[in-house]
């Protein structure tokens, strides 16, 4: 079905290459930490990786009532960055499930394409996390 909405969706105005999946274990904890360059690149994420990932947003994107209703479908996690501490335990709460979570340290959509300053929360979920997380890097 992943493959069939994505088709649909992106299939005729993206072409997507993607390597490194072999870094992904099929089972366990993953963090992936990338770029953020688009208010679809979790669409294309999920596209391009076969596991389930839960992304974590900003809350502002929850009052929003189509996002809202994607965000709740797709178990988002809702984060404000000026009161994480519920967000980052859901986060680690995931981890400790063997759930795929996707970060966008930067904490916001680059607009002039460069690498802004990272944020550090994704240190203390891993810090904090009860199994060895994978964490794999990924540029968009």
């Amino acid at each position: 079905m992943r493959q069939i909405v994505g088709l649909l969706l992106f299939g005729w105005r993206y072409r997507l290459k993607v390597t490194g999946l072999d870094n992904l274990p099929k089972n366990g904890p993953v963090l992936l930490l990338g770029n953020h360059i688009s208010w679809i690149d979790f669409a294309l994420i999920q596209w391009a990786i076969p596991r389930t990932i839960r992304f974590v947003v900003h809350d502002d994107y929850y009052s929003k009532p189509i996002f809202n209703w994607i965000l709740r479908g797709v178990g988002a996690v809702s984060i404000r960055p000026e009161n994480s501490r519920n967000a980052m335990q859901n986060i680690i709460n995931l981890l400790n499930d063997d759930c795929v979570v996707c970060l966008f340290p930067e904490g916001h959509v680059s607009t002039s394409g460069e690498l802004s300053d990272l944020k550090r929360g994704f240190e203390k979920v891993l810090s904090q996390s009860k199994e060895a997380v994978i964490v794999v890097p990924f540029a968009i």
